[in-house]
């Protein structure tokens, strides 16, 4: 309700496609000709937009709210390109029409490098009123009009939910770190899902462009506290968009403390942690975390090993430390291919070392193989004591053979 809507149809016609757009109210009669699309028209509004100046530009706000709908999207398109700040009203007429043409328009008015726009902007919300006050505010989230801050906040107090989402969407573009809490208190206090949706959306983009990120996170983790435990869990995760030392410490402690819902949440995160300084924390949830995510945790901890820069020293003291924490043979195959693909001495020592396990016996004497094949001569004793060991323990007669393979080398 209330959105504008647009139907686009395509078709095929002899070995033609054709594609046609109908907005809400229009309508379209099977077996009659559907409206041409106006491809001169189109081009002529492209070569005004090549020629530039006000007057190119005048013809060209003209032609954006009226025309076929191609030649509308063209002209809205090029006004975002070569319009200033007299542009942004014709925009905001143009995407009143809702659908496709109302998305370009809104874009284009982003793009607009005149920086009397957010002027424009700023006053049209004083008086625009339903659908159209929506616009405006998607438009100074697009445009990040930090001026209108002060504006786009006295709108959460809207009765009407669209204008209170739109407002929220805009703040998340726009609102500063020392307001973020009025997305965070929102979040926590309205009893609209849609509100609380939309907040948590807008935090994820608030906080990912916050530069104080070890102070965004203390405030991340204070709103946390305070939350419902429902909300608990969808907050932890926002501590991914600022990443730092605060932001680890706090999803430390919520995935020793927090209830199974929020050490989902926070193992998830760390799980996907782009930065190899997530490793401590995943090991030490690996071994004292809760039961249920310590194979989750552990994962993690070997992606980083296998994935991420480290140096090659300390990846392998992390498989090292993998293998103790792992209790499934599975972990510990992962470790295995991991000290393939970074071949040492130290590698090798620990694959020979698993031979005596009896759920890894094979895995490991194959990958020690492997890795003692890709070492440099001046290995060859390290290399000659592990794959004795691993033909000692015999863990297959394809390995076995192959092992002395390498060895005859």
């Amino acid at each position: 309700p209330g959105v504008v809507k647009e139907l686009r149809l395509t078709y095929d016609l002899g070995k033609e496609r054709k594609e046609v757009a109908l907005r809400e109210g229009e309508g379209l009669q099977i077996g009659t000709p559907l409206p041409p699309q106006d491809i001169r028209a189109a081009a002529l509004v492209e070569a005004l937009g090549d020629i530039g100046g006000p007057v190119a530009v005048s013809a060209i706000q003209d032609i954006a709210t009226t025309g076929s709908w191609d030649v509308r999207a063209a002209a809205v398109r090029i006004l975002g390109q070569i319009g200033d700040a007299a542009a942004v009203p014709t925009l905001l007429q143009a995407a009143q029409a809702g659908g496709a043409l109302a998305e370009t328009a809104v874009e284009s008015i982003a793009q607009i490098r005149d920086k009397n726009a957010d002027d424009v902007l700023c006053k049209a919300l004083e008086t625009a009123k339903g659908e159209d006050r929506v616009i405006v505010l998607e438009a100074i989230g697009r445009r990040a009009v930090t001026a209108a801050l002060p504006q786009v906040l006295n709108e959460l107090k809207q009765s009407d939910a669209r204008l209170r989402v739109a407002a929220i969407q805009a703040l998340g573009m726009i609102v500063d770190y020392e307001h973020l809490d009025a997305l965070l208190d929102l979040a926590i206090r309205s009893s609209s899902a849609q509100d609380v949706d939309a907040a948590i959306q807008a935090l994820a983009a608030a906080c990912s462009r916050m530069e104080a990120r070890d102070a965004t996170a203390e405030k991340l983790t204070a709103a946390i506290r305070r939350a419902p435990p429902t909300l608990q869990p969808r907050l932890a995760e926002l501590l991914s968009t600022v990443p730092g030392p605060k932001a680890l410490e706090s999803l430390r402690d919520l995935g020793l403390k927090g209830d199974d819902a929020v050490q989902d949440a926070v193992t998830r995160v760390l799980g996907e942690w782009m930065s190899a300084d997530a490793a401590p924390v995943l090991l030490e949830l690996a071994k004292n975390g809760g039961p249920r995510y310590r194979v989750r945790a552990l994962r993690g901890y070997i992606r980083i090993a296998r994935q991420l820069e480290v140096p090659l020293e300390d990846r392998i003291a992390m498989c090292r430390e993998a293998l103790s924490a792992a209790s499934r043979p599975d972990e510990k195959r992962l470790v295995l291919e991991v000290l393939v693909r970074y071949p040492t001495v130290e590698g090798l020592e620990l694959a020979a070392g698993l031979v005596v396990d009896p759920e890894v016996k094979k895995d490991a004497g194959t990958a020690a193989v492997a890795i003692a094949d890709k070492l440099p001569a001046e290995s060859r004793a390290a290399i000659t004591a592990a794959l004795n060991r691993v033909i000692q323990a015999a863990p297959g007669e394809d390995v076995v053979d192959r092992a002395r393979q390498v060895l005859s080398k």
